[in-house]
């Protein structure tokens, strides 16, 4: 089959007769043809003496004696997204490896031990749960598919990482997917405390809870939630409708912990003292913007922070734990921010 690549408009071309192997099957020769209308084709001959794997050994080689951690020739990122498209590239033409399927796969990409020779990642218990929780918590929502989200859990997971935030909404529900199918796979559900999310404006309504908790359980093929917080607020909803409706669920044992995301200090407090005087479950976390950098705009539409004074100073007193998203600023103190 003829692999060669045109690129064209109007006017001219070029083509490249090899693009993937550089002639390596034809006697190492190869040729890219330059047109252009009203002119001779200018034909740049290539002969090459070893093959093209062999030039990247050697400039790898070469990178490593200089002690380089990235080539000029080409960035890691440049790398990264050659990968993706190619990757991406196969599939929509419908080649396909029984590795694919993450299940396939018997053990860790980082060996057979990985998984229980774990790190040391800190963790801290909390009043509600039989199992810690870890201080870094592992954001499920940008996995690009099943392989790529066993690899990263496995790392994080052996790194003594055990905690998981996810959420109804994120990556069209194949966050909630991919962490049901890989802590069921690994045999690892009685480990991890899994944190999800619901309830995302506009669906942000007492009587939604429940139909999305129920779909976030089945996707992840697990009886209940460690925690679960509602994703945003709805100031239009009084706070005892909310809290009522997380009660119930909790007392039918699909949910052990009940916290709040994007809240701000009155309604949070509000709930607090709704719970306190009706006897019900208040929440036991909140998981607002919390970094040294004060956000001046919400990041997302709904967005809230806990940075304030005052809102520490709550926090502290009702001794709330606090689940900080974008606790580094997205980036913000890194001293190149393009990384």
């Amino acid at each position: 089959m003829e692999n060669s690549v045109l690129i064209f408009d109007e006017e001219k071309s070029l083509f490249i007769s090899e693009p993937w192997q550089c002639g390596e099957q034809n006697n190492r020769q190869s040729n890219i043809i330059f047109r252009k209308e009203g002119n001779e084709d200018l034909v740049i001959e290539f002969k090459e003496t070893k093959g093209v794997f062999t030039h990247e050994i050697d400039h790898f080689i070469d990178l490593l004696n200089k002690k380089e951690t990235q080539s000029k020739k080409i960035s890691h990122a440049d790398s990264h997204g050659n990968m993706i498209w190619l990757d991406a590239w196969r599939k929509k033409v419908g080649v396909y490896y029984s590795a694919d399927n993450a299940e396939n796969r018997d053990f860790s990409l980082l060996g057979k031990s990985a998984l229980k020779q774990r790190g040391t990642i800190p963790s801290a218990k909390m009043k509600g749960l039989d199992k810690e929780v870890s201080r870094v918590v592992f954001g499920c929502d940008n996995q690009s598919g099943s392989d790529h989200a066993f690899a990263m859990f496995d790392h994080y997971f052996s790194l003594g990482g055990n905690t998981f935030d996810t959420a109804y909404i994120y990556n069209n529900g194949k966050s909630d997917v991919y962490l049901g199918r890989w802590m069921n796979h690994r045999g690892l559900r009685d480990e991890v405390v899994v944190l999800g999310k619901g309830a995302h404006t506009p669906d942000c309504y007492p009587h939604l809870i429940r139909p999305q908790l129920e779909e976030s359980l089945d996707r992840l093929k697990t009886d209940f939630l460690d925690i679960y917080c509602l994703h945003r607020d709805n100031l239009e909803v009084p706070v005892g409708e909310f809290i009522d409706a997380l009660h119930e669920l909790r007392e039918e044992g699909l949910i052990r912990l009940i916290g709040a995301s994007n809240w701000s200090l009155s309604r949070f407090s509000e709930s607090i003292a709704y719970s306190e005087t009706s006897g019900k479950d208040s929440f036991s976390l909140l998981s607002n913007n919390f970094s040294l950098a004060r956000m001046l705009e919400p990041v997302w539409p709904g967005c809230e922070s806990c940075s304030e004074d005052d809102f520490k100073e709550y926090l502290k007193e009702k001794q709330i734990a606090i689940f900080p998203w974008s606790s580094q600023a997205r980036g913000f103190f890194l001293e190149n921010p393009k990384i």
